[in-house]
């Protein structure tokens, strides 16, 4: 079914194809949630089903067993194929654009690869260069399309990044807000709502999206990227329930960083001598470093080395089989936690999630990294050194 090319957002989907079933489909919604949950993918599928020729309407039960109905497109007519290629002449999609000015051959070939690569993948960002904004050329020739349209069923005009829109734009947008052309739906998505006119807002049915569960981009990492288990656990784990987040990490090598901030502990463990080896392998770190901003480097190794500590709290709890994240690392937490089968984890994790706090308050993060080494020390050996 076209739905289920979306992860997760369960609710989301009941009430919008409640809203196609019972023809209450609002004239304008502003879907709001984390970057890279799927909100566009989210809001062409939706107007895909509703310009489906022959949409699927079937019985079916949700988590509590209880029976709604479902409204799927169908993905093999002629409109919902043009709806897959971003081509249906009743879906406006609009993203950032370049100015007049910065158009030419090559730039249009960058623009017709980002759309063709959107098509393929819903969840791929579209990044152009010298596109930082939607300017007011772009949504006068998408009112001129929307009243030259003549295709039988609903039009959509939809809005990526709405938050992107000029002061021009955004005030010649929000009259078409006021004035709907008749059968047409406009969706705007943003994950920063607070920048969006509050006029805007206001003529929208606004939407809240929730976050992806975790072991469903950890599924989707795996079978579409081929990612090892454990690399997709970890990408899925640090995501916040965005794809986007995960996929940026695909160029970061995390099980070196992970073996990095796992040495870094062994070393602060020590029994003795362990001060200057643990200052020198903090300042003298470099590996991933110049592929990663500096502050979500040292924030990334932190949340790994939070998630190792969370999986040895699992074994800790549940025992030796107890899912968890590392799995490839499952025989030397557990050798870890029988060693240090007293000390609190709980107060481990609390220090880590306070440095990651410092880090973000833009506190030195090597200086930050050895502070907390220093008191994970004390939380393990139960001593003050």
């Amino acid at each position: 079914m076209a739905w289920n090319k979306l992860l997760g957002l369960y609710k989301e989907k009941h009430l919008m194809q409640t809203a196609i079933i019972n023809n209450k489909i609002a004239s304008a919604y502003c879907f709001v949630g984390a970057e890279g949950i799927g909100k566009d993918g989210f809001a062409i599928e939706f107007a895909k089903a509703v310009n489906c020729y022959e949409p699927i309407i079937k019985t079916e039960k949700d988590s509590a067993d209880l029976e709604y109905q479902s409204y799927n497109a169908c993905d093999n007519c002629k409109s919902c194929k043009m709806a897959n290629m971003l081509s249906h002449p009743n879906i406006q999609f609009i993203f950032p654009y370049p100015s007049k000015t910065n158009l030419n051959e090559e730039m249009n070939a960058i623009i017709n690869e980002q759309i063709s690569q959107k098509s393929k993948n819903i969840y791929h960002k579209i990044t152009i260069p010298k596109a930082n904004e939607i300017q007011i050329d772009t949504i006068r020739t998408i009112k001129k399309k929307v009243a030259l349209s003549n295709d039988k069923g609903r039009q959509f005009v939809i809005v990526s990044n709405a938050d992107k829109l000029n002061s021009a734009a955004a005030n010649a947008f929000l009259k078409t807000l006021e004035e709907p052309p008749l059968d047409t739906t406009i969706i705007i998505t943003t994950s920063n709502k607070d920048k969006l006119l509050d006029t805007i807002k206001s003529r929208c049915q606004i939407i809240y999206f929730s976050s992806l569960p975790e072991n469903e981009i950890a599924e989707y990492i795996e079978e579409t990227y081929h990612r090892s288990e454990t690399d997709s656990r970890l990408f899925a784990t640090l995501s916040q329930g965005s794809i986007t987040k995960a996929m940026e990490m695909f160029s970061s090598n995390m099980n070196l960083m992970r073996t990095q901030i796992v040495d870094l502990l062994r070393i602060a463990l020590k029994k003795n001598i362990y001060r200057l080896e643990l200052t020198d392998s903090i300042v003298n770190s470099k590996t991933e470093e110049d592929k990663m901003d500096k502050k979500q480097f040292y924030k990334t190794l932190l949340d790994l080395l939070m998630i190792w500590f969370r999986d040895v709290l699992a074994i800790s709890v549940v025992g030796e089989d107890a899912n968890i994240v590392n799995a490839d690392q499952r025989e030397r937490m557990i050798k870890f936690n029988a060693g240090y089968s007293n000390a609190n984890y709980y107060d481990a994790i609390g220090y880590i999630e306070n440095a990651i706090s410092k880090i973000d308050a833009n506190a030195e993060p090597k200086l930050t990294l050895i502070s907390l080494f220093l008191h994970l020390r004390k939380i393990f050996h139960n001593v003050e050194d």
